[in-house]
């Protein structure tokens, strides 16, 4: 086999082990947040609920995520509570949800489960659609 064929093997081996494990990470996490859902002040079941972790300097949270939010809330399709939790003022709930940048948004169900979670910021048209995705899956009780 020459050698850039087993480079090329070497490399697509590296990326599938490193998404797999990213995927790893964020179920574990997850699985954290919904075992530890009960201490999220705030949060009215019933509602489909967007949570957003971010500090008094994340210039991206106050610019860009939280009005992309404001936008999508006054859509008549996108039924969704916004609750936002400084880190800073919620380490407590920050370490629980493992929580280790901002921003990092956090996407539960009506019922409070956490079904999606993204650091960083997604496009607008990938955050509306898993939103309708979420509010469209059947209730768990």
């Amino acid at each position: 086999m020459t050698s850039w064929v087993t480079r090329l093997i070497i490399s697509i081996g590296i990326f599938l082990a490193g998404y797999v494990i990213y995927r790893l990470v964020q179920y574990l996490q997850l699985r954290k947040a919904a075992s530890d859902k009960d201490v999220l002040p705030g949060f009215k079941f019933g509602t489909t609920g967007v949570v957003v972790f971010s500090s008094p300097d994340c210039s991206v949270c106050k610019t860009v995520l939280l009005p992309m939010l404001s936008s999508l809330e006054q859509l008549p399709e996108i039924d969704i509570q916004v609750i936002e939790l400084d880190v800073t003022q919620h380490a407590r709930i920050s370490k629980a949800w493992g929580i280790m940048s901002v921003p990092t948004l956090y996407i539960l169900d009506a019922n409070g489960e956490p079904k999606f979670v993204n650091h960083g910021v997604l496009p607008q048209k990938r955050l509306y659609e898993t939103i309708l995705r979420i509010q469209g899956e059947p209730s768990s009780s």
